[in-house]
C-alpha cells in the first residue's frame, strides 16, 4: 500500500509476489481515487515517462491547518475532474508501466542535474539492486563546485563479496541511458547507519578514500592531447585511454564540440559519426593516425550514428523534409546503447541533380540500403515529419516481401498535403513556410528564395548549432540553395503521394503545439493524427509537450527514447484497449494508449 497522510493515508494498492521483492510497484489507485503522472507544467505524461505523482479523489484533505502558504503549494484544483475538487502534489517521482501499475522512482527534491540531464538517483539504485551481486546500493552526486557534478555509486555485495564494478557498469548500460551510468564507484562492506538504523549519508566515504578502477594512462603525446581534450569537454579530472566517451557522460552536443576542436588541434577532420565507432582515446588516436579518412561521409544516404552491439536489431531513422538526418543524434545518449542506429538521408544532399519521382521510389531506394546492413526483419523504423511518410512507404515495401516491421514510429508526420494551384518560386517558398509552420522572428522578412527557406529550416531543426553544418557551408557555398530545392521537391512528392492501407500498428507522437497553415492555403496539410486511420491497423497516440520543430531537441530525448523502448518491448504483446485521442495518459481512468 502507498499513500501520504494528506490523502487519508492510502491511495494505491496491489498484492505483492516474491518476484516483486527487488523493485515492488506501488500499485493502482483505490476506488474514488485518481492518480496522475504529470510534467513540470502539470501536463499528463505518456506511459513509461517519469514525472511527479499527483493524487485526486475523495481522500484528498483540504489542506494544512494554519499553513496557508504550504497549502497553496501542495493542494490545488484538479483540472482533470469536473466536480471542482482538489488534487495533492506528493513530491514523489513515479512512472506508469504499460500494465497500468505505478513504479516509485524517488523524491522530486532528490533529482540531480548531470551535464544537462536530470537524473533520478533512486532509479539507478533500483537498477543496481536487480543485479545478483548487489545487496545494497546508494547513488549520490559528487562535486566540489569547481568540477562538474558526477554520479557516485556506493555498492555492498551479497555474502560479503565485493561486486565487480565492470559487471555492474555493463548491467546498467543495458537498462539505463549513458547519462545515468555512474563515473565513480565505491565498494563497501556495509552502508554507514545512524543510531536509529537509517542511512548516514554524511558518513559515506569520499571516493578518493578508497581505490578506484584503474585508468590506463596515455602512452604518447597524441594520447595525452586527446585525454586532455576529453577532460575539458566532459569537465572531469581523469580520462584513461580505454575509457568510453559516452560512459563518461558524453552526448551528441559534446561530440559536436569534439568535432569542432579536431581540425585546429590535430589538423584533421573528425567525421560526424566517427566518435560513435571510436569512443576512446586509443580509438581516436588510431583515427588520427589513419589521417581521419573514414567511410562515414556526413552526407551519406545510410549514415551510421552508432555501431551498437553486433547482432542487435538496428533503429533506422528517416530524415525530415530537408533531407538531413543529423537531428537524430540527440537520441543517442538515451537509447539502449546496444542498439545500432542509422540515419537515412536524401541522395540529393550529395547529388543536387538527384530527383526521385515519388515517395515510393525513395522508399525502394532506402529499403535496399537498410537491407544491406539488416537483410531480414523484424525492422524498427522511426520517421520525423516527412520521414514518417517515407517510413510508412518502406513498411509497405517490407510487407510485400513478407517481412515484419516490429516498430513503426512517427513524430508529427501527416499523410495529406494539398496544393491549390501552380505557384511561382517566391509563392512556393511562402507557401512552404506556412505549410511547415516555420516561425519568423519579429521583424524577420518572409523568405523568397529556396536558399532562405533552407536557412530557416536549418535554424528550426537546430542544425545551425552543429559545427559540421558550418564546415559544410564553408566547403560548399551552394548548399543552402541545394537544400531549399530539395525541400521543395520533397513537398511536391508528398503532395502527390497516397499511402497504402497497411496491417500495421503505428506509434505516433504528436507535438502538443499544433502546426497551422498561418492563413495561407496554397499548401494545406491535415494536421490530425486521425488522418492516418484509413492507412494503418492501430494508431497509438502520445502527446509530447513541444512544437513540431523542437521534438528532437535534447529536452525531449529521454521521453522519446522511453516510448521507443516501450514500443519495442511490447511489439509481441496483444494490443490493449484504446481510448480517446487528444490528451496524455492519466492513471486510474483506464486510458493508456490512444487511437
Amino acid at each position: 500500500m502507498y499513500g501520504p497522510t494528506e490523502t487519508t493515508i492510502w491511495s494505491t494498492i496491489m498484492p505483492l509476489q516474491l518476484t516483486d521483492a527487488a523493485a515492488p510497484p506501488i500499485g493502482r489507485p483505490l476506488l474514488n481515487t485518481r492518480v496522475y503522472v504529470l510534467d513540470a507544467q502539470r501536463q499528463p505524461l505518456p506511459t513509461g515517462a517519469i514525472g511527479e505523482l499527483y493524487i485526486g479523489g475523495a481522500g484528498v484533505a483540504k489542506g494544512y491547518r494554519g499553513k496557508r502558504q504550504l497549502t497553496s503549494e501542495r493542494f490545488m484544483r484538479d483540472p482533470f475532474a469536473d466536480d471542482g475538487s482538489s488534487m495533492y502534489r506528493t513530491g514523489d517521482r513515479v512512472r506508469q508501466r504499460s500494465d497500468g501499475l505505478l513504479e516509485f522512482i524517488g523524491r522530486a527534491d532528490a533529482q540531480l542535474k548531470i551535464r544537462g540531464h536530470r537524473v533520478e538517483p533512486a532509479e539507478i539504485e533500483s537498477a543496481l539492486l536487480l543485479h545478483s551481486q548487489v545487496a545494497q546500493a546508494v547513488v549520490v552526486g559528487h562535486g566540489d563546485g569547481e568540477h562538474a557534478l558526477q554520479l557516485l555509486a556506493y555498492v555492498v555485495g551479497k555474502h560479503g563479496n565485493a561486486p565487480s564494478i565492470e559487471l555492474l557498469r555493463a548491467h546498467l548500460q543495458q537498462r539505463l541511458p549513458a547519462s545515468m551510468i555512474p563515473t565513480l564507484w565505491v565498494p563497501l562492506e556495509a552502508l554507514p547507519l545512524t543510531p536509529n538504523g537509517k542511512l548516514d549519508r554524511r558518513a559515506l566515504p569520499a571516493p578518493g578514500a578508497l581505490p578506484q578502477r584503474a585508468h590506463l594512462a596515455p602512452r604518447d603525446a597524441l594520447e595525452r592531447q586527446l585525454a586532455t581534450m576529453l577532460q575539458e569537454v566532459l569537465g572531469i579530472e581523469v580520462v584513461g585511454v580505454d575509457d568510453n566517451f559516452f560512459e563518461l557522460g558524453g552526448d551528441s552536443l559534446r561530440a559536436a564540440e569534439m568535432a569542432a576542436r579536431f581540425p585546429q588541434m590535430f589538423g584533421v577532420e573528425l567525421p560526424l559519426g566517427t566518435l560513435f565507432h571510436a569512443p576512446t582515446v586509443a580509438g581516436l588516436a588510431e583515427v588520427i593516425k589513419r589521417s581521419a579518412h573514414t567511410p562515414n561521409d556526413p552526407l551519406s544516404v545510410l549514415l551510421p550514428l552508432r555501431a551498437g552491439t553486433a547482432g542487435s536489431t538496428p533503429l533506422f531513422c528517416i530524415h525530415p523534409v530537408i533531407g538531413l538526418g543529423w537531428s537524430y543524434l540527440t537520441l543517442l545518449g538515451q537509447l539502449d546503447p546496444q542498439w545500432p542506429v542509422y540515419a537515412l538521408q536524401s541522395p540529393g544532399l550529395s547529388d543536387p541533380q538527384h530527383r526521385p519521382e515519388s515517395i515510393e521510389a525513395i522508399a525502394r531506394d532506402y529499403l535496399a540500403r537498410l537491407r544491406s546492413v539488416q537483410p531480414r526483419g523484424p525492422y524498427r523504423l522511426l520517421g520525423w515529419s516527412l520521414g514518417g511518410l517515407i517510413a510508412h512507404a518502406i513498411t509497405a515495401e517490407l510487407h510485400a516481401l513478407g517481412e515484419e516491421v516490429e516498430v513503426l514510429a512517427m513524430l508529427d508526420s501527416y499523410p495529406h498535403l494539398e496544393q491549390a494551384a501552380a505557384l511561382s518560386e517566391s509563392e512556393n517558398v511562402r507557401a512552404s513556410v506556412h505549410a511547415l509552420a516555420l516561425h519568423l522572428a519579429p521583424g524577420q522578412p518572409m523568405p523568397t528564395t529556396v536558399a532562405e527557406l533552407a536557412s530557416l529550416l536549418c535554424d528550426h531543426y537546430g542544425l545551425n548549432e552543429l559545427p559540421a553544418v558550418r564546415q559544410l557551408l564553408e566547403q560548399r557555398p551552394t548548399l543552402l540553395d541545394d537544400l531549399g530545392a530539395l525541400t521543395q521537391h520533397h513537398l511536391q512528392l508528398a503532395r502527390r503521394h497516397r499511402p497504402r492501407q497497411l496491417d500495421q500498428d503505428v506509434v505516433f507522437v504528436e507535438a502538443s503545439v499544433r502546426m497551422s497553415s498561418g492563413g495561407d492555403d496554397a499548401l494545406w496539410v491535415d494536421y490530425r493524427p486521425q488522418a492516418w486511420h484509413p492507412y494503418v491497423r492501430n494508431l497509438q497516440l502520445h502527446v509530447l509537450d513541444s512544437d513540431h520543430h523542437s521534438m528532437l531537441s535534447p529536452t525531449h530525448a529521454a521521453t522519446l527514447s522511453t516510448l521507443l523502448h516501450a514500443a519495442t518491448a511490447e511489439a509481441t504483446r496483444a494490443v490493449r484497449p484504446v481510448g480517446q485521442a487528444g490528451r496524455g495518459a492519466v492513471a486510474g481512468d483506464g486510458v493508456t494508449e490512444y487511437a
